[in-house]
């Protein structure tokens, strides 16, 4: 029932479809393993966890590859539609403090409610609420006025629309 929300969230971390699939197979493999531990919480929450630990445990053993063995080049992405624009909004996210950038991605893109926000992240619902905006404005801020009409344009499309665009999975 939550594959959709882990799967975009797994997305997110590895900005690559094909890894994402590969490491939402393996949350489940988690999960299916661990379920002996699961308490009856939020199932979603649980799976996100799971998801966001098979990610950093593949980002681990993929940088001890990468320094024992030489480094084998990456296969080329089709080029976004605007590439020093999709750049800029990522340099942007990526100055995002973390708590910010955190309650961004999962309210707009992994589909998670402010409650489950505040709740992930231990604070009141209305400072959830406020880090989500606060993200927005500094976004806005970053980009100047075209980039917050940019945004603003791709905002509706399936509730997901800013971050799709700008890890360039949808055209402007």
């Amino acid at each position: 029932a939550h594959r959709e929300s882990v799967g975009r969230l797994l997305l997110s971390l590895a900005r690559d479809l094909d890894l994402a699939d590969d490491l939402l197979q393996d949350t489940y493999l988690r999960a299916r393993q661990g379920f002996s531990s699961y308490r009856n919480g939020d199932p979603r929450a649980w799976l996100a966890a799971i998801a966001r630990n098979v990610y950093h445990s593949h980002a681990r053993q993929r940088r001890v590859r990468s320094e024992v063995f030489s480094a084998q080049p990456e296969r080329a992405e089709s080029p976004p539609v605007d590439l020093a624009a999709l750049l800029t909004v990522r340099q942007a996210l990526a100055a995002l403090p973390a708590t910010f950038r955190t309650a961004l991605i999962m309210k707009h893109y992994a589909g998670y409610t402010y409650q489950e926000i505040a709740r992930h992240q231990g604070c009141p619902v209305g400072t959830a609420k406020w880090r989500v905006s606060e993200a927005l404005s500094r976004l806005r801020l970053a980009l100047g006025r075209e980039r917050s009409e940019m945004m603003a344009e791709c905002a509706g499309v399936h509730e997901i629309g800013l971050v799709d665009y700008v890890y360039g999975l949808l055209p402007k």
